[in-house]
């Protein structure tokens, strides 16, 4: 009986199969292109900037529909496709991101006077803001600048001499790209202050340069915060909660820091601060110094931290 020859199998352009998936390379190839020019946008001054909102997302996803059914299978249809892809590309580019121009800015101005003021209490609240907090001024002087989203602030001197100031922006980024949000704050010297911060997704400087620290309480989630001590009270705390953040608290020498932690998939680095008494989540100051026999200020710091980076340095 006489063998049975099967016939080849139909060898492929190997130069096809990799431009077969056109809805892939529309993604790849878009994705590149918003990328650099959101990097020349941000970080290099340049005049391209991208902007766009997730509400226009539907015809990317619709386009890259549409080019996933095209099959290319020879060279004439791959000619077609590329056709298809560059216009897909050209259309998407023009229609999508939004113009600059369209985009307003909204300055807030945040001021208050201090005078008569003991003691200053802040509750703050930001989503994707970058926040920065510093001593300096005799009165509160601040300003947010955003190109979308409007400041909720307060600033009320209650009868107990306190000045209560709550300021809040919770809003979400409505698209990618060159979306911010800025708020600047400089306090007065030399009042003590308390501080309630929430930061979500949000860089936090916090430089108490100046600034007569009473107690801190700030939560950080996807955050970067760095925190410079500069003076307390005579016992002060401040409580840090972390998740998926990275954490730097810097005290000064002339402090004494009693520091517990309470952590998991976390790292710590805590220099200057030795284990207190072989608990492995207490440290206490190893280069404490005091600058006046007559005067002793405790720090206590208290540490709750999820996969996060955390690092204390006394210097």
């Amino acid at each position: 009986m006489a063998d049975i020859i099967e016939p080849e199998e139909k060898k492929i352009n190997p130069f096809l199969g990799i431009l077969s998936n056109l809805a892939t390379l529309y993604i790849l190839i878009l994705g590149i292109s918003l990328g650099f020019i959101y990097y020349q946008g941000v970080y290099q001054n340049n005049y391209l900037y991208i902007y766009v909102p997730f509400t226009h997302i539907w015809p990317i996803a619709l386009i890259a529909v549409g080019l996933s059914i095209f099959r290319v299978k020879s060279l004439v249809s791959l000619m077609v496709g590329l056709f298809l892809l560059v216009l897909a590309i050209t259309i998407t580019s023009f229609s999508v991101p939004i113009r600059k121009d369209a985009i307003e800015s909204n300055i807030q101005t945040i001021s208050s006077s201090m005078s008569g003021i003991k003691s200053i209490k802040t509750n703050m609240s930001f989503t994707t803001t970058d926040i920065s907090i510093k001593g300096g001024e005799s009165d509160i002087d601040g300003k947010y600048i955003s190109n979308y989203g409007i400041l909720t602030s307060t600033i009320v001197n209650d009868k107990d001499s306190v000045g209560n100031i709550n300021l809040q922006q919770l809003d979400i980024q409505p698209g990618f790209g060159s979306y911010s949000k800025k708020v600047d704050l400089i306090f007065p010297k030399n009042i003590p202050a308390i501080f309630d911060i929430n930061a979500n997704i949000s860089p936090l400087s916090l430089d108490l340069k100046g600034i007569l620290l009473q107690s801190a309480k700030i939560t950080l989630k996807g955050s970067e915060a760095s925190i410079n001590l500069d003076q307390i009270e005579k016992e002060s705390t401040i409580s840090v909660t972390s998740n998926a953040s990275r954490v730097t608290i810097t005290i000064p020498s002339n402090i004494k820091v009693l520091l517990s932690t309470s952590h998991s998939f976390t790292t710590n680095d805590f220099i200057g601060l030795v284990q207190k008494g072989g608990d492995a989540n207490v440290y206490e100051s190893s280069n404490y110094q005091v600058l006046d026999d007559n005067e002793e200020n405790t720090l206590t710091v208290n540490l709750n931290s999820t996969f996060s980076q955390i690092k204390v340095i006394q210097q």
